[in-house]
């Protein structure tokens, strides 16, 4: 059952409260400490059936309400039940006045054992109310895509049964989901521990040091073409046994469950689209006769006896798309053995070789829509524009 925030962290603050006293050592009570703890167990339980009433829909209607009026308002949901604990939790309160408002110390022999006598009325009440025991409440609760929750239990059940390297396979799969599901989240992958992705997502108050720690346990995920998450370890980096421990997946699971709560709700933001996502580049013959050769041989140091070969012709008005650039300048370059005004490279299906190089001055270079679903669907009305690389000869 999904529970509220609001429900959870009270929750959670409850049993964090309770944890310290909830086991005493045997020997006789300190009537000062078992003071102190009917304190404890009070902000404890007031604060867990308060949470138990909201999520049910019965707070009381008062601008204060206290610890026995969310029992008046519990008994309603099942009329014909008694409100598991209310005689022990009205003691509680009866006796907690007494200390706090008249300074009457409790009886430490009868409430030596009020954390561990609280936490289990308390767990009762979860139960009835909620569906779901105290000790399964955490963060995980928080969790709002219910494919991640699976996931995610489906690790803690994992490692239970000491299957390390099964659980980490759950988690990398949740995170997968969590990147998948969440629209200001692109491009990120998992398995990889990239550090411009621990930047990004420290925007949202991630640690970036866990973040990229849990990178390095996880195995990487992909979708296959089904549909279908796929896992893969790199052995040759983190993916071996030596990771797969009970400490480490621990941690993995508390970093993933901080940094899951943290962006779930996380807004869409806009994100700049890569040129190549949306262009290719059209190489336009200025003339006719318009060579495109490729090069082959060059074992010299100079590449001296290389080998040109035309591997197409254009003439006039005919153009090849593809990926263009100018081409790097070589040893042979540098001593003056090519006097090539400008040659630019087409990586090109329309070429019969893997690329093709033409003279600069043969050629005029646009930049035109690709012909895909993506550029079709989100960018019907993109323009041919002007080629300007970033670096020319």
């Amino acid at each position: 059952m999904n529970l509220k925030q609001e429900v959870v962290e009270r929750l959670l603050i409850a049993k964090a409260i309770l944890a310290p006293i909830r086991f005493q050592p045997v020997g006789e009570p300190d009537r000062l400490a078992v003071a102190t703890h009917i304190l404890s167990a009070h902000d404890a339980a007031e604060l867990a059936i308060a949470a138990f009433a909201a999520h049910v829909g019965r707070l009381p209607a008062k601008d204060k309400s206290y610890l026995m009026d969310y029992f008046e308002t519990l008994a309603s949901v099942y009329p014909d039940e008694a409100v598991p604990g209310q005689a022990f939790f009205s003691q509680l309160n009866r006796v907690r006045v007494n200390f706090k408002h008249l300074g009457i110390i409790p009886d430490p022999k009868q409430w030596e054992r009020v954390g561990e006598r609280t936490y289990s009325y308390l767990s009762d009440l979860s139960i009835r109310y909620l569906s779901v025991s105290l000790d399964s409440v955490d963060e995980s609760q928080l969790l709002s895509n219910e494919h991640v929750q699976t996931l995610f239990e489906l690790s803690r059940q994992e490692s239970e049964r000491a299957e390390f390297k099964s659980s980490l396979e759950c988690l990398g799969k949740a995170l997968r989901e969590l990147f998948k599901s969440n629209p200001a989240l692109r491009n990120l992958a998992v398995g990889l521990p990239r550090a411009d992705d621990a930047i990004r997502l420290a925007g949202f108050g991630v640690h970036a040091n866990d973040f990229l720690v849990l990178q390095q346990f996880v195995p990487m995920v992909s979708e296959s073409s089904k549909g279908e998450l796929e896992v893969s370890w790199n052995q040759s980096e983190y993916g071996h046994p030596g990771n797969w421990r009970a400490g480490n997946v621990e941690f993995c699971q508390r970093a993933f469950l901080d940094l899951a709560i943290k962006i779930q709700g996380a807004k869409w933001i806009p994100g700049a689209v890569h040129f190549v996502a949306l262009y290719e580049h059209k190489c336009t013959a200025v003339r006719d006769g318009v060579k495109i050769w490729t090069t082959s041989g060059g074992t010299g140091p100079l590449y001296t006896d290389s080998v040109q070969r035309d591997i197409k012709i254009l003439n006039k008005g005919e153009f090849v798309r593809g990926r263009a650039g100018f081409v790097g300048r070589t040893v042979a370059d540098l001593l003056g053995r090519n006097k090539v005004p400008g040659t630019i490279r087409i990586i090109s299906e329309q070429l019969d070789a893997p690329f093709g190089d033409v003279l600069s001055t043969d050629v005029a270079v646009t930049c035109v829509p690709r012909e895909s679903d993506l550029v079709a669907k989100y960018f019907p009305d993109l323009e041919e524009i002007e080629w300007r690389p970033n670096a020319q000869p």
